[in-house]
């Protein structure tokens, strides 16, 4: 599933479930697939403030996804389910080091790759070869 994800060129992002064990972690020539396509992997720090438990699984996840990925083309997301679950940017900055992801890399994951992933989408849908963007004639 996640090989023919790297193929298509209509996907933005592919978010993972690091609060489970898993045994699948993608391999680098996917991960290079995705970076061209300009497709970002998503981890979400919500389920690992709700329980130790998971946040130790978590943790050991993402470190995995890091390593594999190099700290390229990561979108970190809250996925609160509660106010007090939601956390502020340089929090979430020392929270990725967790990850071993450096500074820098977890800033940009936090703050301009939802930009990017959005113009991504958006040059994706509405341009031809995103050189030309196609605007509707007013009647």
């Amino acid at each position: 599933m996640f090989k023919k994800c790297c193929d298509r060129s209509d996907i933005d992002i592919i978010a993972f479930d690091c609060s489970t064990k898993t045994t699948f972690m993608p391999k680098p020539p996917e991960i290079a697939k995705l970076r061209t396509n300009g497709v970002y992997l998503e981890l979400s720090y919500g389920p690992s403030i709700r329980d130790t438990n998971t946040r130790r699984i978590m943790i050991g996840n993402a470190i995995n996804v890091v390593r594999v990925t190099k700290g390229k083309n990561l979108l970190i997301s809250g996925e609160a389910e509660h106010v007090l679950e939601l956390r502020g940017p340089y929090d979430m900055v020392n929270f990725a080091s967790l990850y071993e992801l450096k500074q820098e890399s977890a800033h940009r994951a936090l703050s301009s790759a939802g930009r990017e992933v959005l113009l991504h989408a958006h040059t994706r849908r509405h341009t031809a070869r995103a050189a030309v963007e196609v605007v509707p004639m007013e009647s």
